[in-house]
């Protein structure tokens, strides 16, 4: 996983090295629902803000995939646990939600370029603001990425073929005629 955050970080600084020479000095950060700028950064505090929040946002879901491999199993909530976490399972398990978290977070610092793009361009064309129809893309996109990371994290740890199914009470068994 972690190749693909150093990839992540290269485009971040490629992203920004590429587009920082043709941004103004002022560059307008936040507008109200109706499109009018309400705040404004100078040139180098919307890239420090914008470097920082990417890698604050993108490292938080690694943090917490890293965090889930060192507490205690019994603390884990995932389905069919038992299956999962067996001894010899374990480690591959809990390296699989590592990773899963790891691409959680590439979406959400995704998000944050997109979004910062799109304030970018705003800056540089003289636009009329973050178009609203934009941002909606951006975040359809971003929430439909981050479904499907779910779901298939949550699909992972269906119950396996092999696994055992659960014990059924069997009347023969309980009614003592041994």
């Amino acid at each position: 996983m972690i190749p693909i955050f150093f990839i992540f970080y290269f485009f971040l600084a490629f992203h920004l090295i590429n587009n920082y020479s043709s941004l103004p000095p002022i560059i307008t950060t936040h507008y109200d629902a109706y499109g009018t700028a309400i705040k404004t950064l100078s040139k180098q505090d919307f890239v420090t803000y914008h470097i920082c929040f990417a890698i604050i946002i993108s490292g938080v879901f690694p943090l917490i995939g890293y965090l889930i491999t060192r507490i205690p199993v019994k603390n884990l909530i995932i389905p069919h646990k038992d299956y999962w976490l067996a001894p010899e399972r374990r480690k591959k398990t809990l390296d699989r939600l590592c990773a899963d978290f790891g691409w959680l977070g590439i979406v959400a610092g995704g998000t944050v370029i997109a979004v910062n793009h799109k304030l970018m361009a705003a800056a540089t064309t003289n636009a009329h603001g973050l178009q609203p129809d934009d941002l909606k893309k951006i975040l359809f996109w971003a929430g439909a990425l981050m479904v499907f990371f779910l779901m298939r994290m949550i699909l992972r740890f269906r119950r396996p073929d092999e696994a055992p199914p659960p014990a059924e009470t069997n009347n023969e068994e309980n009614s003592g005629d041994k």
